[in-house]
Parts: structure tokens; C-alpha cells; sequence
């Protein structure tokens, strides 16, 4: 779905009750980037990243995008410090197969395997400053420890998957609906040719509700099915 599909179901959506002049497409795109913003951060995903130990230091800096952290692990037999993508929202990797994209996904019994009799390290996870705290603490350096890390997903409008277009197009348009009302109440009416014509807001309130409602359902239930 591309920007421009999405400024069409969204004044399909709205139908009558909103013009071009009440919204415009600005508007609309402005609206996107916000409900884009919620839904990757209720559909988080995870990812398996790395960092190298210094000799007696417990404390280390975890990626900027990492929310928290499930385990940390240590894994010396590991080479190679590319993140693995360890959720079930492999789409966000790239793929050389189609296979991939399966559950489970090729990546995702790679990544599996990779992990399996890794020695699992006591640990604790301070968001605010993004710093992971092992123990016991190292006595080397060079050694290399793994950590799963929750992430914020990154899809934009053309990468989101399928199943989640609907729920981009209630959540846009409850947001722009929610615009006409302020507009229409606090100017006092719709702008037509000539002047304002008089609209009961509290009508447009009650439609916009209804898709706030629709839209905060479905993201939760979406939540839920994809939660790890």
C-alpha cells in the first residue's frame, strides 16, 4: 500500500461527513506516521546482538533501540556479531527465499540452533540509560556475550504486512475525523462556498469514537497474537 492508497480509503472511509477542505492530505500523511509510531511499538520484535567484555567491567552499553532484554548469553563459539532476527516477525529481514518467510522460519531455526547450549548469564537491564549489568563480571577481555533484545519495529506503510492494512486505515481515519471535530467545533461549522454551513459535532464525535474503538480492539488483539 502506498501513501497515496492510503489517502483513498481514508476519504472513502469518511465519506461524506469530511471534505477536502476539512482534511487534506497532509493531514492524512501527518496522521500515518503516527499510527505507524503505535503500531511498532505494540508489535515489538526481537533481535539476538552482541557485545565484547573488558576485563573486570560488569556494566555494558546495549543498542539504542533495545526496550529490554529477555536473557543474556554467553557464546564464545559465535563468530559473528550480525544481529539474528529471533521473533516471529521475520519479514522485516531480508531473504534471499521465500521459504523463509514460513513459520518456523529458516531464519528463525537458524538462529535456534545458533543459541542452544549457550551458557545463560545473570544479568539486569536499566532502560533509561540502556546498559545491561552481568554477573559475575567478566575476567577477560574478548569474550563475547549475546543478549535478545526487544526492539521497536520498523515497518513503514509499503513493508507493513497485508494483515495489518485495515487496522492502519481505522486508525488514520479515527485520527482525522477527531481533526474535523476540533475544527468544526471551535470554528463553528463546515466551510462551503459562501461561508460556513452548521453540523452537529457531537454527530462527527460519535463516528469518530466508533473508529477509535475499532482501531484500539483490533491493535490490542493484533498485540496479543504476535506476543512472544
Amino acid at each position: 500500500m502506498t501513501t497515496e492508497d492510503l489517502i483513498i480509503e481514508v476519504r472513502t472511509e469518511m465519506g461524506k461527513v469530511v471534505n477536502v477542505v476539512d482534511i487534506a492530505d497532509i493531514d492524512i500523511a501527518r496522521e500515518l506516521i503516527h499510527i505507524l509510531e503505535r503500531i511498532n511499538e505494540a508489535i515489538p520484535t526481537t533481535k539476538m546482538r552482541s557485545f565484547t567484555s573488558t576485563a573486570d567491567i560488569g556494566e555494558y552499553a546495549a543498542n539504542s533501540a533495545t526496550l529490554r532484554v529477555r536473557e543474556v548469553m554467553s557464546g564464545d563459539e559465535v563468530d559473528d556479531a550480525e544481529p539474528l532476527d529471533l521473533g516471529s516477525h521475520i519479514i522485516n529481514q531480508p531473504l534471499n527465499n521465500a521459504e523463509g518467510y514460513n513459520f518456523p522460519s529458516l531464519l528463525s531455526i537458524e538462529a535456534m540452533r545458533r543459541v542452544r547450549g549457550m551458557q545463560k548469564i545473570r544479568f539486569s537491564y536499566h532502560p533509561i540509560g540502556k546498559k545491561i549489568k552481568i554477573d559475575p563480571t567478566p575476567s577477560v577481555t574478548g569474550k563475547i556475550y549475546w543478549y535478545t533484545s526487544v526492539e521497536s519495529n520498523e515497518w513503514t506503510l509499503t513493508a507493513l504486512p497485508t494483515e495489518f492494512q485495515e487496522l492502519v486505515i481505522a486508525g488514520v481515519t479515527w485520527k482525522c475525523l477527531m481533526i474535523a471535530f476540533l475544527r468544526r467545533s471551535s470554528e463553528g461549522g463546515i466551510l462551503r462556498e459562501g461561508g460556513r454551513v452548521e453540523y452537529p459535532a457531537s454527530t462527527l464525535q460519535v463516528f469518530a469514537d466508533s473508529y477509535k474503538e475499532q482501531f484500539l480492539s483490533a491493535l490490542d488483539t493484533k498485540r496479543r497474537l504476535y506476543e512472544e
